[in-house]
């Protein structure tokens, strides 16, 4: 195996373009690779907003961007074409020898790959190389919406979903949002990007992605591992800076508005009792970090 690529960040730097197939070790090795592929998406896919690239622009200025967050509407319901896509990949992942947690272990693999999870997929090479073929971002990011939360409450209810974990409608976790942070004034509207946003029982992130039409300092707390690693998906999909916060002293430039009760800042992005074994990245800016491939 060549072991020359440190990190997905020195492939890029060294060969000026992304891993693929040919290439030892596979792109599949590489924590955050297929990250590119959703700000590239971005770019291109309007229903996006183009938010990876506000997002970016904002690490790099280091300081708050002039214009408003972009908007982003998500679908009332489950886009059904979408849902029978994803059902498919995750029936590739089923192929590993353990169809019981077949969506456990695509979740694992999207995880890893979008790189807010440091543990690799358990996967064979055979299973994730279909499944690198198959997957396609896009179909995710045309009709935003929360499908892995839809697909765990609906397909797992009965068989394992140990919390009860049933998410709420979107169209009342956009009501709620909206009684909550919208207003007519620009002034508090603008004000709103700094404030901190908690949701004490975040599931799988649906009031949070809503929250982040108005909100740039968004966290989550769940019991439950799994649904915060589908929280975490949901960020880098669709609002990057739920997923990979900004750090604290960008905003501490900024006036202090509208003050009240002190908010809560948990030190973990999404926080899930000790017991559980799976902890999402700790706020940091976005990067990828120099992780050894793993060894095929």
């Amino acid at each position: 195996m060549d072991a020359t690529p440190t990190s997905l960040h020195t492939f890029l730097a060294t060969h000026h373009r992304l891993p693929n197939l040919e290439d030892d070790p596979a792109p599949f090795s590489y924590r955050g690779w297929l990250l590119p592929y959703v700000v590239l998406a971005h770019d291109v896919i309007p229903e996006t907003g183009n938010r990876w690239d506000y997002h970016l622009k904002f690490c790099e200025a280091e300081t708050l961007p002039s214009d408003p967050i972009p908007r982003l509407t998500f679908e009332g319901a489950a886009h059904s074409a979408t849902i029978n896509i994803i059902t498919k990949w995750i029936g590739i992942a089923e192929r590993h020898g353990r169809s019981w947690d077949g969506f456990g272990d695509f979740v694992d693999w999207l995880a890893f790959g979008l790189g807010v999870s440091k543990e690799p997929s358990r996967l064979s090479p055979d299973i994730q190389t279909q499944l690198y073929r198959e997957v396609g971002v896009h179909h995710l990011l045309q009709h935003p919406y929360d499908y892995l939360g839809e697909i765990l409450a609906t397909r797992k209810a009965k068989n394992w979903n140990p919390h009860a974990f049933f998410p709420t409608p979107p169209h009342v976790v956009e009501m709620m949002v909206r009684m909550t942070m919208d207003t007519s004034n620009q002034v508090e509207l603008e004000q709103l990007r700094t404030r901190s946003c908690c949701d004490p029982c975040c599931g799988t992130g649906r009031m949070l992605l809503h929250a982040s039409n108005y909100s740039l300092r968004l966290y989550g707390i769940d019991v439950d591992s799994l649904v915060c690693k589908i929280a975490s998906i949901n960020g880098a999909l669709y609002a990057p800076w739920l997923s990979f916060p900004l750090p604290d002293r960008l905003f501490t430039k900024q006036k202090t508005p509208l003050p009240d009760k002190e908010t809560l800042t948990p030190t973990n992005h999404f926080a899930i009792h000790q017991h559980q074994t799976y902890q999402a990245m700790t706020q940091t800016q976005f990067i990828f970090e120099p992780d050894e491939p793993v060894p095929a």
